[in-house]
């Protein structure tokens, strides 16, 4: 599995040093960014793709809530790293909510969150990958292997391995 992309969000500098050096300690996760409020979070995100957002909820201008209503649905995968546990059941009511952590945050509750964000994206990852192999192969089942003709009221279904070729004639076709 490639490395999962991470962009801490957090408005105080000590929590962007803490987490990055849990970060540091787990080999399939690399920071994208660091981002210290909404509003730079949203350019952030406009210009770089990410797999996660390590959010905190309160934060100047937009909290973490108001930034998820922003992004709708285009929101990467969300962690709330959070002192405010107030917070924590209306967190989940967003689809894209992993986890929700509360500060201080313990390493080994950090490790658990990450470990269920991995799993979900290599969940993802395999369902999107099987649901296209599924598409690919419905479509070429489902090709009938036959052509269906109408002359006048009648219909004629034709194999294709019977057709040598096709001809134009202004509006009309001509089979052979």
């Amino acid at each position: 599995m490639t490395k999962i992309k991470l962009l801490l969000v957090d408005d105080e500098p000590l929590a962007h040093k803490v987490l990055e050096r849990y970060c540091q300690n787990i080999d399939y996760v690399e920071i994208a960014g660091h981002c210290y409020d909404g509003i730079s979070t949203l350019n952030f995100l406009n210009k770089e793709k990410v797999d996660v957002v390590l959010l905190d909820i309160q934060m100047p201008d937009l909290t973490g809530l108001e930034l998820l209503d922003t992004l709708k649905n285009n929101a990467p995968k969300i962690i709330f790293a959070t002192a405010y546990t107030e917070y924590a059941l209306q967190g989940f009511d967003y689809d894209q909510v992993v986890d929700y952590l509360h500060k201080p945050i313990r390493l080994s509750r950090f490790i658990k969150a990450l470990e269920r964000l991995k799993r979900i994206l290599l969940l993802e990852k395999d369902f999107n990958t099987s649901s296209k192999l599924q598409t690919q192969e419905s479509l070429i089942a489902n090709q009938p292997d036959f052509i269906s003709i109408k002359d006048n009221k009648t219909i004629y279904r034709i194999a294709y391995t019977e057709i040598k070729y096709i001809q134009s004639w202004g509006n009309y076709l001509k089979f052979f």
